[in-house]
């Protein structure tokens, strides 16, 4: 809403809630030069903060969304804007936990992206060996490769996200093209063609979406979860069928994952992968303008 006015974004600040410092504190309704608007009191909130924002020679005007339509000479508005050195940044418990869960179905997606790309690799080098991985194993990360496929599309589904950035994993990546093939031709009479390793790797979760309505993603991260432990044991028992040849041309191959191999192979359930991408992906705004709008914790 009014992109032509608030032209610039930043998500440093994007979902965060915007209460008062003091009594009496404006808050304007619209865009910059409206003319209309209302004050609240210390410590109200004035709106969720969209990462909108623009400026001119007397100041920064970042734009909010208010948690309920402002009603103001006949006139109902959503939208409005703030001056941020009035305001502080009030944590809000509904939408932290979105993005809370969030975060984690992400940091999930790519831990089993990771083990099933290991674990595909060591499928192809048994079959080499004329040791072929069961049918069990193989139904087993076909399974886990589906279901994080399909937990990747309902992410960028219902319009609960924007800004999003997808990616494939920095780790093991030299296996994208064996696991794709396997998606393909996986031997138990499924055929698919899809961006089998790519996911949802950076996102924001869209204004107004609390708790109530991302409900969803309590599902999401809760079959993430299972998934991922399944993948690590799945990872465990296909290591333990190399040679020890096989396990050092695995380790020579991934020189930098060796630790994470190691740990696989042991069996240890530690959830050490980084973010691919991160929450500094967006272009960030001049701190030093803002140096009153504090976090309150």
């Amino acid at each position: 809403m009014f992109e032509n006015i608030f032209n610039k974004f930043d998500n440093q600040y994007y979902g965060k809630y915007a209460a008062a410092i003091d009594d009496n504190t404006n808050v304007f309704v619209n865009y910059p030069g409206f003319g209309a608007g209302f004050v609240i009191d210390k410590n109200v909130i004035a709106g969720v903060i969209t990462g909108m924002f623009t400026s001119d020679s007397k100041g920064i005007y970042i734009q909010i969304m208010f948690p309920n339509p402002v009603e103001l000479n006949n006139n109902s508005y959503t939208y409005g804007y703030i001056e941020p050195k009035h305001f502080y940044l009030s944590n809000n418990a509904g939408f932290e936990n979105s993005e809370n869960i969030l975060s984690d179905i992400i940091e999930y997606h790519q831990g089993i992206l990771e083990n099933n790309l290991l674990s595909v690799r060591i499928i192809n080098i048994l079959e080499k060996s004329n040791k072929p991985a069961s049918t069990t194993d193989r139904e087993q990360l076909y399974t886990l490769q589906s279901r994080l496929m399909t937990r990747n599309k309902e992410l960028e589904k219902g319009g609960l996200l924007i800004k999003i950035e997808k990616a494939s994993s920095p780790h093991f990546s030299i296996y994208n093209k064996n696991l794709v093939d396997f998606m393909n031709r996986p031997r138990i009479g499924v055929f698919v063609v899809d961006d089998v390793v790519i996911l949802v790797v950076f996102a924001l979760i869209a204004i107004g979406v609390g708790i109530a309505g991302f409900s969803i993603g309590k599902k999401l991260r809760s079959e993430a979860k299972i998934d991922f432990k399944y993948s690590k044991n799945l990872n465990a028992i296909l290591l333990k069928k190399l040679t020890p040849d096989e396990y050092q041309l695995l380790q020579t191959e991934n020189a930098a994952n060796a630790n994470k191999i190691a740990n696989n192979a042991s069996g240890k359930s530690t959830f050490n992968t980084i973010k691919y991408l991160g929450f500094g992906v967006l272009a960030i705004w001049g701190f030093d303008k803002f140096n009153n709008f504090i976090a309150k914790k």
